[in-house]
C-alpha cells in the first residue's frame, strides 16, 4: 500500500511537471511571439467613403464632397507658446476657421491617455488645401488627412426622407467599432436606416515600427 501511494504522488509531481513545461515551451512561446509581434507591428485603419444615395431613376440623393481634415499632435501645452503657434498658423492659412474654436475641440479631447492627433478642423475643400498642402505637410504638429463631406443635391426638399448624417457620441461608438473609426454615422432617414450599408467596412494597412 505504501509503494502504491508513493507512486501515485511520483506520478502526480511528474504529471503537473509535464504540464508546466508544455505551458512553458508551448503556450507562453506563442503568448510571447504574438506580443513581441504586437509591439513591431502597427495596424492602422482607413476609413471607407461612404455609399451614395439614389432614386429609382439613378438620381443622385447623397454624395460626397472630397476634401480633407486637419488634426494637431496631441499633448501640446494647454495655452503654450506652440499650440498657439500652430493654430495661429492654421488661421493664417484658412481665415475662415475660427482659433477659439479650435482650442476648444483640442482641450476637450487632450488626455495624457490620447497618443493620436486630434481632429480641429472637420472639413477642408480640396481646392483650398492644394494651396497649402506643401507648406502644413512639413509641420509635425499637423496632420492632414483626405475626408469626405456629406452633400445632398435637393437640400430641404428631400431632407426628410434622405436624413443626414452627422458626429458620432460616445454611445455610438462604443455600438460599432467601425462608426468609432469613422466618427460619422446616418442621424434620420435613409442616412440612418441603411447607415451600417453605407459606410462600408474598414480596410487596414500593417507596417513595422
Amino acid at each position: 500500500m505504501r509503494y502504491k501511494i508513493i507512486f501515485l504522488l511520483f506520478f502526480l509531481i511528474w504529471g503537473a511537471m509535464i504540464v508546466r513545461l508544455y505551458h512553458i515551451s508551448i503556450k507562453s512561446t506563442y503568448y510571447y511571439q504574438e506580443l513581441a509581434k504586437k509591439n513591431i507591428e502597427r495596424k492602422l485603419y482607413v476609413k471607407p467613403i461612404r455609399g451614395e444615395i439614389i432614386d429609382i431613376d439613378g438620381k443622385l440623393l447623397a454624395m460626397n464632397r472630397i476634401g480633407f481634415s486637419i488634426s494637431i499632435k496631441p499633448h501640446l501645452e494647454q495655452g503654450g507658446k506652440q499650440l498657439n503657434l500652430v493654430a495661429d498658423k492654421l488661421v493664417h492659412t484658412f481665415p475662415d476657421l475660427n482659433k477659439t474654436m479650435m482650442l476648444k475641440v483640442y482641450k476637450k479631447h487632450s488626455s495624457a491617455y490620447n497618443h493620436k492627433y486630434i481632429k480641429v478642423v472637420d472639413f477642408v475643400r480640396y481646392r483650398d488645401m492644394m494651396r497649402a498642402y506643401p507648406v502644413l505637410s512639413l509641420d509635425r504638429d499637423i496632420s492632414i488627412e483626405a475626408e469626405t463631406k456629406r452633400y445632398y443635391p435637393y437640400g430641404r426638399y428631400a431632407a426628410h426622407i434622405v436624413g443626414y448624417t452627422g458626429r458620432s457620441n460616445k454611445k455610438e461608438n462604443a455600438k460599432d467599432f467601425t462608426v468609432d473609426q469613422i466618427g460619422v454615422i446616418g442621424k434620420s432617414g435613409l442616412e440612418r436606416y441603411y447607415n451600417e450599408t453605407l459606410q462600408g467596412k474598414l480596410g487596414y494597412t500593417i507596417s513595422k515600427v
